[in-house]
């Protein structure tokens, strides 16, 4: 039995049963532009292996071992011998790949050794040849390539036009290397290995190369293999054995910082189903990935839309930073601030780090996501409640009002209607509702009023007072802000369909109604007071017809649809909506099996939510995708911020769907930062009605709690304090 060090025994990271795919985070990658691209993001590759998502193709290394002379490598290999491989650590840092066969173990773990090499740590029980397999990518039209193994050395270097050289070195000993051409890695071993160096003619045709070595561990202790890239075969050498050198370093920091972060994030435990726990962390996960570091015009660390094509967009960045502040509310809040305090315009432009404008009007006019797509101003109103920081809100607040005066000046009609630029700016991109000829670019300042402009208008501005007052803005500004809050719900109201029941928007060039599917953002008005009590208790109740396609489908409209419906006391629909993407979503993403040739990988979140993945058309490792972990805390354990901020008080609306609602079933949410304290907060099902909440406090004390209707519930304190409560009924949990 050979000796390895376990370098995860001491990280917090919660260690389960994870999916064998995923992302890495490229932290030294900020977009793919001229000084900034460092090979975009890392990809798992099919077996046990990574690569550079680069612009013309993956380029990687995938890790397998050769038992009894049977080599085992390929998704082929291992499901020809019935082996199943798992990743007991799935973090941005770090993914394992751990299998046995024949008794022995083995666990492959992948991260980034530095900006220019991914390290793969080898462990494994007994004493087997390892074998690796380097594939690189060809850009289309060039010209030729050379292949280089040194056994002496213990090298294997690739090379195709325009480059960059990618070099494999190990620890173990080189036995034999082969050239693969553009095969997969299925049963080489028959083939002549390949010692030297020669020339790889174009003429071959070939899209991709790959190449082998095997080599023999010596001695115990752990094994390191490394893929580095450099401009010159020597050069790439060169950083591949100072990566060797300072793996073991590496991946300890890596290590330490995954446990700095999962010591204070939330956890759900107890009876949820598995795929829910193991989603949960890769929406945590995920959600780290949306943080870029400074770069370019960006100051401090920014938020990304996405793990490619780095850029800032206030919509994408507010609404994954909400979710990040659950479990690191100082980066979350300092790339909020970065987001506002750097933007070139008061209007925060869609905008990559080299200062390159990303969303332009037909006209040339930069534009970046209105007041009303993912409700930019409420997450921030939610990141303030979460943890009371003024010192933060004072530095922020400015950057707010010069955006919403930004819109009254530059986005605002003859009449003083609100109205966009393009579609793209309303974030439903050609929308037919906004842009008759869906262009997306073309200019609709001339063509309608959208109802949820005049809402979001008044519900920041109704948010800019109620923060302003938290950190003592003066009145004769504040007074401003009630002002712009009452006249824009009063155009809001103003523009409700009394024949149909809801809000509908206005043409400009001609009278009566913009005649178009009821959509999610014209509910907008339901929250912050803004529609009007009867306006709320009829609209209220058609609120179900938003719980089907494409509503459901994308993070945006959902996560509208049920701060909404929470907002007016339908915490039922909240639930079920919450729980019917989540249920659907989370088993996808942890899903055993992937088609490497269709569909969203599975251990990450993804750009939208189709009910079938037949029909998938996206993006990868995408930040709002991880909005099901906020729909499962605000819906279905129901914690909700309270907008009082005299204390520690919150509000607890349990909302355990009826498929859940198992009696003697435990729902767990551990380790949840608010307010200066840790909350454990755990609901055991009594009968479908009915369950016994257990409520733990750390550096708080629980004074009293309120029932739905004003009155005391009766409490039982010890470790826990419990209670008995309504499914989809609020309580209100007072702090001392």
């Amino acid at each position: 039995m050979r000796r390895t060090k376990d370098f995860f025994k001491r990280s917090s990271f919660p260690k389960k049963n994870y999916t064998p795919y995923g992302y890495l985070y490229n932290r030294f990658d900020t977009g793919p532009f001229f000084g900034l691209d460092y090979g975009g993001p890392l990809r798992s590759m099919p077996g046990c292996g990574y690569g550079w998502m680069t612009t013309i193709g993956q380029a990687g290394f995938r890790v397998g071992a050769i038992i009894d002379g049977e080599l085992i490598i390929s998704p082929e290999h291992f499901k020809a011998r019935k082996i199943s491989i798992s990743s007991r650590y799935h973090t941005k840092n770090i993914q394992s790949f751990d299998w046995e066969y024949e008794g022995i173990k083995f666990s492959f773990a992948f991260f980034l050794a530095d900006h220019d090499t991914i390290c793969c740590r080898v462990a494994v029980s007994e004493t087997v040849p390892i074998v690796a397999v380097v594939t690189v990518p060809r850009m289309k039209g060039k010209w030729d390539g050379t292949y280089s193994f040194n056994r002496d050395a213990g090298t294997l270097s690739i090379y195709l036009d325009p480059g960059p050289w990618y070099s494999l070195a190990s620890t173990m000993r080189a036995d034999r290397g082969y050239f693969l051409g553009d095969r997969d890695d299925e049963d080489f071993l028959d083939d002549q290995p390949v010692e030297g160096s020669f020339g790889i003619s174009r003429a071959k045709g070939y899209e991709k190369v790959g190449a082998s070595v095997i080599w023999i561990p010596e001695g115990d202790g752990d094994h390191w293999i490394v893929l580095s890239r450099g401009v010159t075969k020597e050069e790439s050498i060169e950083c591949a054995n100072l990566a060797i050198s300072r793996a073991e370093e590496v991946l300890s920091s890596l290590v330490e910082d995954d446990d700095m972060f999962w010591s204070s994030a939330p956890m759900i435990e107890g009876d949820w189903p598995p795929s829910w726990i193991h989603s949960w962390v890769y929406d945590m996960e995920t959600t780290r990935m949306m943080i870029c570091p400074p770069a370019g015009m960006f100051n401090g660390p920014w938020p990304s839309w996405m793990g490619y094509l780095q850029r800032v967009v206030l919509a994408e960045g507010t609404l994954d930073m909400m979710r990040l502040s659950y479990a690191d509310p100082i980066l979350a809040k300092e790339a909020v601030l970065t987001m506002f305090r750097d933007s070139p315009a008061p209007n925060i432009p869609c905008i990559w780090a080299n200062g390159g404008y990303n969303m332009v009007a037909e006209d040339g006019t930069p534009c970046g996501t209105s007041p009303a797509w993912c409700l930019p101003f409420h997450n921030i109103y939610v990141m303030y409640l979460r943890h009371l920081d003024k010192i933060w809100l004072s530095h922020l607040y400015p950057f707010m009002e010069d955006y919403l005066i930004w819109w009254l000046e530059n986005r605002r009609d003859e009449d003083g209607y609100l109205v966009y630029k393009c579609s793209w700016e309303s974030g439903e991109d050609c929308s037919p509702r906004l842009d008759p000829e869906r262009k997306g670019y073309g200019d609709l300042m001339d063509v309608t009023r959208p109802v949820e402009l005049q809402a979001a208008m008044a519900q920041s501005s109704r948010i800019l007072e109620l923060l302003g007052r938290e950190i003592g803005i003066p009145e004769e500004r504040l007074d401003f802000w009630k002002k712009v809050y009452r006249r824009y719900s009063e155009m809001t109201r103003a523009m409700w369909d009394e024949k149909e029941g809801r809000f509908k928007d206005i043409p400009k060039r001609m009278g009566g109604w913009v005649e178009a599917e009821h959509d999610p953002l014209q509910l907008i008005p339901l929250m912050y007071d803004v529609a009007t009590e009867d306006q709320k208790r009829i609209l209220a109740a058609k609120l179900d017809d938003f719980n089907s396609p494409p509503w459901i489908l994308w993070p945006s409209w959902t996560y509208i649809i049920t701060e909404v419906a929470r907002a007016v006391g339908r915490y039922d629909l909240a639930s079920e909506i919450s729980y019917g993407v989540i249920r659907r979503v989370y088993a996808e993403n942890d899903r055993r099996s992937y088609d490497w040739k269709k569909g969203p990988i599975p251990g990450v979140a993804r750009e939208y939510w189709p009910l079938s993945l037949e029909e998938w058309d996206g993006s990868e490792c995408y930040g709002w995708g991880a909005t099901t972990l906020t729909l499962l805390i605000r819906n279905i354990i129901g914690f909700i911020e309270k907008q009082e901020t005299d204390s520690a008080s919150f509000i607890l609306v349990p909302s355990i769907s009826k498929a859940m609602a198992i009696p003697g079933k435990r729902y767990g949410l551990v380790n949840l930062s608010y307010r200066g304290m840790r909350i454990d907060i755990v609901y055991e099902i009594l009968e479908p009605k009915y369950l016994l909440a257990r409520l733990k406090l750390e550096g708080g004390e629980i004074s009293r709690i309120l029932g739905p209707d004003g009155e005391e519930v009766p409490i039982e304190r010890g470790e826990w304090v419990c209670f008995k409560a309504e499914n989809f009924r609020p309580y209100e949990v007072r702090t001392l």
